[in-house]
């Protein structure tokens, strides 16, 4: 009998997909606005890229649990990124080189090609890893020409994967999250001619004043922002500070000049979270698109989540970024406004709630916002002190505990809150706080009786509050 976690798709398991799906799609937890897994786990977003006036968006898939086993690739797509539709599978671990998942990857769109690269997950016969990146061409939903690019480098663990492709004066440049063999997180840079073969090993990014502490770094990414490069990545072992760095592992950037051709980037900011919530991890930004955005996995590795059983995961909200005092200003997508369907007349006590919007301006007092409360009980917290300058989010008052040795509250100091927008939808809610200063994203799990909204400090005024439509179709398509 095959093992649940590595269990490879088969064209005769549509009907059993198809009925999974039928179950969890009415699921209390199922969300209106955030791409879901179509059945089993989702988790990072990869391969994202425009082309056509299409925006099209990969996730790493298993599909027949809501736990990590052997990873495929499903594909969405959305014309204004807030509407999506499901498309279907797009790669499975089929081969020999990626014969225990195919691990998260990037697109690169030249001309009339897009092509995709990603980690191959190889073990041989004694559970050795063994890492591979492979590269193939986007065609009509599937993926032609595979090919392994490039092999495992030895003087590194076998911790090599995420890759990205750049191109600069003539050369190809890609990069790979990595950990060294002195436990050491770092990225790998290899360099081509041509970009399907001939990579070489080109040497290590150096971060000049960035000072390391994880072992490992994953989903690299470097972009171009307002005329600033970015680098993204996933540290995991960071130690905590204070408000800083409480998640399992961390998802940040720093903001700087990058010179690949000395495999140099210079930091001109110190490393600073995407995201200061509960859950947002592995983000990647768009290839080929006039505007820097960007989606996250709404989840973090090594966590359960209360819904596992059913499905598990989702991705964020798309985010457009821009850069304001070398530091990422985040938004949800300008039309995004488009969701709103019904202004609800503002009460402090609103029972019932469905998925909505919440936006506050003008902030002059101190607050409290209870999301999922029992009616003025309970609920996900979210609250401002006007004295202190302390924003805090606090989810222990909600039945359904996650990750609480992690702890239940975040918090922003020092802030001089003036304005926030909330979205709210049946499993996840993710917060904007001064028109992209901070991200706060978090899961949550209400039971049926959590399910009010109670507001004290804030009037009709300076709040509006908004129903929001089901934007993701929610439809089962396997096109295999």
């Amino acid at each position: 009998m095959t093992d649940d976690k590595k269990r490879l798709i088969k064209k005769d398991d549509e009907k059993e997909l198809k009925n999974i799906h039928s179950s969890i799609k009415n699921s209390v937890y199922r969300d209106y606005f955030h791409i879901s897994p179509l059945t089993g786990l989702l988790n990072d977003p990869n391969g994202l890229f425009f082309k056509e006036n299409k925006f099209h968006i990969f996730y790493q898939w298993y599909p027949f649990k809501g736990l990590h086993g052997l990873k495929h690739w499903y594909e969405v797509e959305s014309f204004d990124l807030i509407n999506f539709k499901n498309l279907g599978l797009f790669l499975k671990p089929d081969k020999i080189y990626k014969n225990r998942g195919a691990y998260s990857g990037s697109a690169f769109v030249e001309n009339d090609e897009v092509y995709i690269v990603y980690s191959g997950n190889q073990k041989d016969e004694n559970e050795n890893r063994i890492p591979n990146t492979v590269l193939g061409k986007y065609e009509n939903g599937k993926i032609i020409d595979e090919k392994v690019i490039i092999t495992p480098n030895e003087n590194y663990t076998d911790n090599q994967r995420d890759p990205r492709i750049y191109k600069k004066n003539g050369f190809y440049y890609l990069s790979l999250g990595a950990r060294d063999k002195f436990d050491c997180g770092c990225i790998l840079i290899y360099r081509s001619k041509n970009i399907e073969k001939d990579w070489a090993f080109f040497g290590q990014l150096e971060v000049k004043g960035f000072k390391n502490s994880a072992y490992m770094w994953e989903c690299p990414d470097i972009l171009n922002v307002c005329g600033k490069d970015v680098l993204l990545f996933s540290p995991q072992g960071m130690k905590s500070k204070g408000e800083f760095f409480n998640n399992i592992y961390q998802n940040g950037y720093i903001v700087g000049k990058l010179d690949i051709e000395n495999k140099i980037f210079y930091s001109e900011s110190d490393f600073i979270e995407l995201d200061r919530g509960f859950d947002f991890y592995a983000a990647q930004s768009f290839d080929n698109t006039k505007n820097s955005y960007l989606i996250g996995w709404v989840g973090l590795p090594d966590t359960i989540y209360p819904n596992d059983k059913e499905f598990s995961g989702n991705l964020s909200l798309v985010r457009e970024l821009k850069i304001k005092n070398n530091k990422l200003l985040i938004n949800p997508v300008e039309n995004i406004s488009d969701l709103r369907v019904e202004k609800i007349e503002f009460n402090s006590l609103i029972k019932n709630i469905e998925p909505l919007e919440i936006y506050v301006e003008n902030i002059e007092n101190s607050f409290k916002i209870k999301i999922y409360s029992q009616e003025k009980n309970g609920g996900f917290i979210i609250s401002f002190d006007k004295n202190k300058k302390e924003f805090k989010i606090d989810r222990s008052k909600l039945e359904n505990e996650i990750s609480k040795e992690f702890g239940h509250e975040r918090k922003i100091s020092k802030l001089d809150l003036k304005s926030m927008r909330i979205f709210v939808d049946k499993s996840t809610i993710e917060i904007f706080i001064d028109k992209g200063e901070y991200a706060l994203t978090s899961k949550v799990f209400p039971k049926n009786k959590e399910k009010d909204l109670y507001i004290e400090g804030l009037d009709e005024k300076n709040t509006q509050i908004y129903k929001l439509k089901k934007s993701y179709l929610d439809n089962f398509s396997l096109n295999m």
